[in-house]
């Protein structure tokens, strides 16, 4: 099951065979699962010790209590919701990708294409590990402020002036590890689909892709518009 998860980085092709004649997901889930854990709580002290110092001068001894109780709640709760949060992704993109790829009229097993999300996710625990060790470097030169530890990968790093939130996920998405991961998807879905090529999966994972990024930037335009009723109230 680990062997899957390096050929999935190295040999994507000889994964993604094993992967159709026998589907399983329980390694990838441990080794992204814990893997996420472990930058959640490698991550969560760092941003909750900034918060703490930015807000402590405007809250009283009470709230300030109730805060750092809240703060040690979170690190129980937040492993348990990675947890859930990775499955439900899962679930959700093997379930849209499956309905796709009848379109496309790729004949593919749910279970497969959930083991192939499954593996190519390693390529989201990589970004990760990448991202917590840029904020690690930024915190020991001493860059102890929120925005100063936003990490961009993607094409909105070489936007300096604000952008739409909406136009904002779109250019974070539009980054090495996103591509790296759709690629993943891309030679999965045309492997263990039958009857689909390479070109057919491109239009499955481009059509997924495309429903993803409306969702998301659909998200972030709704929270800009109650953010600013908030803000004009």
């Amino acid at each position: 099951m680990f062997k899957r998860l390096a050929l999935t980085i190295w040999t994507p092709n000889r994964a993604f065979e094993d992967i159709r004649e026998n589907p399983t997901y329980l390694g990838a889930f441990l080794v992204i699962g814990l893997g996420s854990i472990v930058v959640a709580y490698a991550t969560l002290p760092v941003f909750q010790k900034i918060y703490l110092l930015s807000v402590t001068e405007s809250l009283n001894p009470s709230q300030l209590e109730r805060l750092h109780r809240y703060q040690k709640t979170m690190r129980y709760v937040y492993p348990v919701g990675t947890l859930i949060g990775i499955l439900f992704f899962w679930f959700i993109s093997a379930f849209l990708i499956w309905l796709i790829a009848q379109v496309f009229e790729c004949r593919g097993r749910f279970k497969s294409i959930f083991s192939v999300i499954s593996h190519a996710s390693i390529t989201s625990l990589i970004s990760s590990i990448l991202v917590v060790a840029i904020i690690y470097f930024k915190v020991n030169k001493g860059l102890m402020d929120l925005s100063n530890l936003e990490i961009k990968l993607g094409a909105d790093l070489f936007i300096s002036s604000p952008v739409h939130p909406a136009l904002q996920v779109v250019l974070a998405n539009l980054n090495p590890f996103t591509f790296w991961y759709y690629a993943l998807l891309t030679i999965g879905i045309a492997t263990v689909c039958e009857e689909c090529s390479r070109v057919r999966a491109a239009g499955v994972v481009g059509t997924f892709w495309a429903i993803s990024m409306a969702f998301s930037a659909g998200i972030a335009w709704v929270f800009s518009i109650f953010q600013a009723l908030d803000t004009a109230s």
